[in-house]
């Protein structure tokens, strides 16, 4: 199951990772200067992804 981590950096700002099973980092967000950015940011994130298609340009 994947999780959401909201972390504080050393210098008091904060952001988010998203990891995958086993602890790995899939996404880390940029910095935030308030609490309620950070989380702002996770609900855009979550909005947008239950909607995102994959676009394969490898081609």
């Amino acid at each position: 199951m994947p999780w959401i981590l909201l972390k504080k950096s050393i210098d008091r700002r904060f952001f988010y990772v998203v990891e995958a099973e086993h602890n790995m980092p899939l996404v880390t967000s940029e910095m935030y200067d308030s609490r309620q950015g950070a989380l702002d940011g996770i609900k855009a994130l979550r909005r947008v992804t239950r909607r995102a298609t994959l676009l394969d340009v490898t081609a």
